[in-house]
């Protein structure tokens, strides 16, 4: 079973084992990586909280969190605007990501896209700091 939305296929491995317990049936750790092999990013946010890093080596943009993508959540209509920067180009460095569920209802198929929660900590030598909170609803 996957735990992450569709959009990250191909971009996430497990790290549950690196946050000590902390992962449970309805919460996964992940590490963002590349195509390319690298795993340093820089990352920004928009004014309708979507997330988008940027890969240190090819420069390669991948939409980490973004509220459209997700069944329940409601996403403001309209332009966005990345501004908000979390992780400079200068400061790029590995990121990790949880995604939360909520409990699927006796008969409901489980929704890999049907989030509840993001979290984003960003390693910065030997300290891992989280940089990014959000439900979804």
């Amino acid at each position: 079973m996957f735990y992450y939305p569709e959009h990250m296929e191909g971009f996430v491995t497990s790290v549950d084992e690196m946050f000590n317990g902390t992962e449970d049936d309805y919460r996964h750790y992940f590490q963002i990586g590349c195509p390319c092999g690298s795993k340093e990013f820089s990352l920004v946010q928009s004014d309708k909280q979507s997330l988008l890093a940027t890969c240190k080596k090819c420069r390669r943009e991948l939409k980490i969190y973004d509220l459209a993508f997700y069944t329940c959540a409601a996403k403001l209509k309209g332009p966005e605007t990345y501004s908000q920067i979390l992780i400079s180009p200068e400061a790029a460095c590995p990121i990790f990501i949880a995604y939360e569920y909520g409990e699927t209802d006796e008969g409901d198929e489980f929704d890999r896209n049907d989030i509840t929660w993001c979290s984003v900590f960003a390693r910065k030598g030997k300290i891992l700091e989280e940089v990014f909170d959000d439900e979804t609803a």
